[in-house]
């Protein structure tokens, strides 16, 4: 692959990316809350402008691992309680599986 198409895919990824993050620092698209553990959690507690703005500072591979984060959370939650609804689910206090704040302590992937 040459160096433009290499660029064009990244920017796409980028762009993908982050309407995928738009969604999800909004809430937990399984549950509708915002759990504790989850490492979207201080960021969902800032207004608009702030959450983009930060949403603005991640590089693609923070934007990666987010999105990969979420995938495989909504998946084990959904097969660990299927058949339950938001609302059964929001009330019973299960949620994600990471602290919060090793998402901006860990090293840059």
């Amino acid at each position: 692959m040459n160096e433009t198409a290499t660029t064009s895919t990244a920017v796409l990824s980028g762009a993908f990316l982050r309407s995928e993050l738009l969604k999800l620092i909004e809430n937990c698209p399984v549950d509708l809350c915002n759990a504790v553990e989850c490492p979207l959690f201080p960021v969902r507690q800032l207004n608009e402008e702030e959450r983009l703005e930060w949403l603005d500072s991640l590089d693609v591979k923070e934007m990666e691992y987010l999105a990969c984060y979420h995938h495989v959370c909504m998946k084990l939650k959904l097969e660990a309680h299927p058949g339950e609804t938001d609302q059964d689910f929001s009330n019973s206090g299960r949620s994600a599986i990471r602290d919060p704040q090793q998402l901006r302590q860990s090293e840059r992937l």
